[in-house]
C-alpha cells in the first residue's frame, strides 16, 4: 500500500504542485467495505494559494483541487446484486490548521469544502471521504434480474418494478372480518 501523504501541505499549495496516481479500491479500506473494482481509482490533486479575487474570505489560504474518476461495483438497493457506479469528482478545498478555524468557515459556501491539516495531509483519507460521499446508496439497476429479485422473495412485475409477495396486510384481514364484508 503506497504512502499517500502530502508531507507539507502549505509548501504543496504555495508551489502549486500537482500529485496524481492510481489506487486500488482494496487499498482504500472504508470504500472496499461497500465497493469493489478490478480497475484502480484514478486521482489528481492540485495545490494552490487562494486569491482575493477567487474568494476574498479565503485569500492567502492554501487550497486544494481534487479530481477523482472511478468505476465501482456497489450493491443495487433493490436486488442487492452488484451494479456499476461511475464516479467523477471535482472538489475544491480550503485548508485550515485547526478544527476551530474550519468550524468558523461559512457553511453555505459550496465553492470550497473546509479540511484540517496542520502540516501533512493524508490523501488516502480524503479520497475515501470523497468516494463515499459520491456513491449513491439508493442507486439501482435500470432493470434488475428476475432471478435476483426472486432470491429476495420479490416478484418481478413488468420491466423495472418489483413487489414483495407476502401475506395479506393486517388491515385487509380486519376489513374482511367486518360484518358487511369490508364494503362501505
Amino acid at each position: 500500500m503506497a504512502d499517500l501523504t502530502i508531507p507539507d501541505i502549505a509548501a504543496f499549495g504555495r508551489a502549486h504542485e500537482t500529485l496524481s496516481g492510481s489506487t486500488a479500491v482494496a487499498d482504500l479500506p472504508r470504500v472496499a467495505e461497500d465497493a469493489s473494482s478490478p480497475e484502480p481509482v484514478e486521482w489528481r490533486v492540485e495545490g494552490e494559494v487562494i486569491t482575493r479575487t477567487e474568494a476574498p474570505e479565503y485569500a492567502d489560504h492554501i487550497g486544494l483541487r481534487l479530481f477523482v474518476t472511478a468505476a465501482l461495483d456497489v450493491p443495487c438497493a433493490r436486488c442487492l446484486e452488484p451494479r456499476r457506479a461511475l464516479i467523477d469528482i471535482d472538489s475544491s478545498f480550503v485548508v485550515f490548521d485547526s478544527e476551530e478555524a474550519a468550524d468558523a468557515a461559512p457553511l453555505d459556501d459550496d465553492r470550497f469544502d473546509p479540511i484540517v491539516a496542520q502540516r501533512s495531509l493524508d490523501l488516502r483519507e480524503l479520497l475515501e471521504d470523497e468516494l463515499l460521499l459520491a456513491i449513491d446508496p439508493a442507486g439501482t439497476h435500470d432493470i434488475c434480474s428476475p432471478e435476483a429479485l426472486r432470491r429476495l422473495g420479490l416478484t418481478p412485475v413488468g420491466e423495472t418494478v418489483a413487489r414483495i409477495e407476502d401475506k395479506p396486510s393486517a388491515f385487509d384481514i380486519l376489513r374482511s372480518l367486518r360484518s358487511d364484508g369490508g364494503e362501505k
